[in-house]
């Protein structure tokens, strides 16, 4: 197209120059070309990009990139339309600074926060602390460095690095978290019994169940007197102290403590929640020392439809309840079932790692 434009171009200018030899009568404007050559017009109009004229019985358009200069004959004004040095006129550049790209806006802390919650949930640590570590970057930089929300990210990435084994840096996350709650808070917040609660649970993992076991009845005095005594984070408290007698083998204090917190998430959440199947998961053991070995398997069973439902059949949890029905099985002579158990426990634990 604009090979096409510029040759026509060129035989309109050519045509033009013949024209203007034989002169105009009453010429009043002498449009001067880039090449030298001169039109003389009674009069123009000026189009924008393009200058019409009349010619004999017609008109012409002529590019204003071919003119030069438009001389008013009887004002003597001169138009400059381009320089006379036969060649385009450099484009002017701005003088401003240039703006810099609009950066794509960050994510936000509590869109972090749900993420990291979201992939810690489905058991991909990894990618979980990865944006857990982002998630507390942005809560210090957003909010201080002793706002409660730093404190959340902080328990979070605890929560990460524990099941990663990484307990020495998990106990000071925790540790960090209690201490701004305490601060923000007060000591009898629900919040503060959360950081109790999960700095109890680290260090039960590790055995230190003398600590644990002070941590966790601490937690639950704050949550019943500040949430009632059918509230699920009272459930939480009463499964987890009951964690810590049964690995101490007193499975006496152990089993009303698993029976309370089951009674109060079935009535809370209903009977195909997460949290039901940790409450038969952690009540089914006690059954199998007591060598009610039936009810033991009931409780295993419904535990694995209940988080596979909810978790999927690859999680983590899921794992946990297949190796502990394959103990079961182990223990009551039926060596190949468990044995299939334990092979996709091991498989589901493999891709976790």
């Amino acid at each position: 197209m604009k090979r096409y434009a510029g040759v026509k171009g060129y035989a309109v200018l050519v045509a033009l120059a013949i024209l203007g030899v034989a002169g105009v009568a009453e010429a009043h404007f002498v449009i001067k070309l880039r090449d030298g050559r001169e039109i003389k017009v009674s009069r123009y109009e000026d189009m924008g990009d393009h200058v019409v004229y009349k010619r004999f019985a017609g008109k012409v358009t002529l590019p204003k990139e071919r003119i030069a200069t438009i001389v008013n004959l009887s004002t003597g004004k001169k138009l400059v339309l381009n320089p006379p040095t036969g060649s385009k006129a450099a484009p002017r550049r701005s003088t401003a600074p240039a703006k810099k790209p609009t950066p794509a806006p960050a994510a936000s802390w509590e869109e972090l926060d749900a993420e990291a919650r979201r992939l810690y949930q489905q058991g991909r640590y990894g990618e979980s602390t990865e944006v857990a570590q982002k998630a507390l970057k942005v809560a210090k930089n957003a909010f201080g460095p002793y706002h409660p929300n730093v404190a959340i990210s902080l328990n979070n990435l605890a929560e990460v690095y524990e099941n990663q084994g990484m307990y020495a840096n998990a106990e000071s996350l925790h540790q960090r978290a209690l201490a701004i709650r305490e601060k923000a808070l007060g000591s009898h917040h629900p919040d503060v019994a959360n950081s109790l609660n999960n700095l109890g649970e680290l260090y039960r993992v590790q055995a230190k169940y003398t600590a644990a076991e002070r941590l966790h009845r601490q937690a639950l005095a704050i949550r019943v007197e500040a949430l009632g005594p059918g509230h699920p984070a009272v459930a939480t408290s009463l499964n987890n102290l009951g964690l810590t007698f049964y690995l101490r083998g007193q499975y006496a204090a152990a089993k009303p403590l698993f029976e309370q917190a089951l009674s109060i998430r079935q009535k809370v959440f209903g009977s195909h929640h997460p949290d039901v199947a940790t409450s038969l998961n952690n009540l089914a053991p006690l059954h199998v020392a007591e060598r009610n070995y039936a009810t033991a398997e009931l409780m295993y069973t419904r535990a694995l439809a209940i988080r596979e439902n909810a978790l999927g059949p690859n999680h983590p949890d899921v794992a946990n309840v297949l190796e502990n029905m394959a103990e079961l099985y182990n223990k009551t002579g039926r060596q190949l079932k468990a044995a299939e158990l334990e092979t996709r426990a091991k498989a589901i634990r493999l891709k976790h790692r």
